[in-house]
């Protein structure tokens, strides 16, 4: 997994991976870019306009119900990635990357 991931600004929030190539755009704590230790960190996810998006327990409890986060939260904790990454993080973590297929296909109107 690259670290160096630049956003494109096509409408389809594409960004380019160095690992993965054009990928759709996603989301994640900082913490979670790091390898999981025995202990996981936790994996909230969800989906945020069909991104990806995942905070550990900590940025989880930080944040809570607010909405929008604050400007300070995004700028020091979140961190743009793509698709796969996102994908190979969530396994890392213990979720399987079918769980966020499933709902990307459910966001999509796709029941196959």
């Amino acid at each position: 997994m690259s670290d160096d991931h630049d956003e494109d600004d096509g409408e389809d929030r594409l960004v380019h991976c160095d690992a993965h190539g054009e990928q759709t755009a996603a989301f994640v704590c900082r913490h979670l870019l790091r390898k999981p230790a025995e202990r996981s960190a936790g994996f909230h996810w969800w989906l945020d306009e069909a991104d990806p998006v995942a905070l550990c327990d900590a940025c989880a409890a930080e944040v809570g119900d607010v909405s929008p986060w604050p400007d300070e939260f995004v700028d020091d904790n979140l961190r743009l990635i793509c698709r796969d990454c996102f994908l190979e993080i969530a396994e890392a973590h213990g979720v399987p990357p079918e769980a966020i297929e499933s709902a990307e296909a459910a966001e999509r109107g796709d029941m196959h």
